[in-house]
């Protein structure tokens, strides 16, 4: 996936998900738009789940999924 393509990024389905490792659903996390209906819901709701009890997100992920670690704010 190219994380700075114009091309929406197809809803994978819950076998998807539940079959997908961290860095997948890290980048689903990041690219998917907002879920359309109640099915694209669960299957959303589903995937956050399962990235947060995966770990969430690192410097790693983030450099692995956006090409470059999240950027962090200056204080």
């Amino acid at each position: 996936m190219n994380p700075h393509s114009n091309q929406k990024t197809p809803f994978p389905t819950m076998a998807e998900v539940e079959a997908a490792g961290h860095l997948q659903l890290a980048e689903w996390y990041r690219f998917l738009v907002s879920p359309a209906n109640k099915k694209e819901q669960r299957i959303m709701k589903r995937m956050i789940d399962r990235f947060h009890a995966e770990g969430r997100s690192t410097p790693a992920v983030g450099k692995a999924v956006n090409g470059r670690p999240k950027a962090r704010r200056k204080r």
